[in-house]
């Protein structure tokens, strides 16, 4: 299992993301992607799991799968997180 942050970098919820992700950080030991959506990757990602709304986070599967996510300015728990990746 991984966790995918997608965000705009240079948005309104930018700091909060990127403390959101930190916190994150010190609650697992999985693998944390932090992507820009005006980036290659991070629009990449958005468009393969048809994500619309910013900041976003992703739990995926080793296979690819999405597992679970949330879309837009309310962002997820940690604990919420932490659950989908021990499932």
């Amino acid at each position: 299992m991984q966790v995918c942050v997608l965000y705009h970098q240079d948005g309104e919820y930018s700091r909060l993301t990127e403390e959101f992700v930190a916190e994150l950080a010190n609650h697992t030991d999985k693998k944390i992607s932090l992507l820009n959506v005006d980036g290659q990757e991070g629009r990449r990602k958005a468009e393969l799991y048809d994500i619309v709304d910013y900041p976003a986070t992703l739990v995926i599967a080793d296979d690819g799968s999405l597992h679970n996510y949330w879309q837009g300015s309310t962002l997820p728990t940690i604990s919420d997180v932490v659950s989908w990746l021990n499932v």
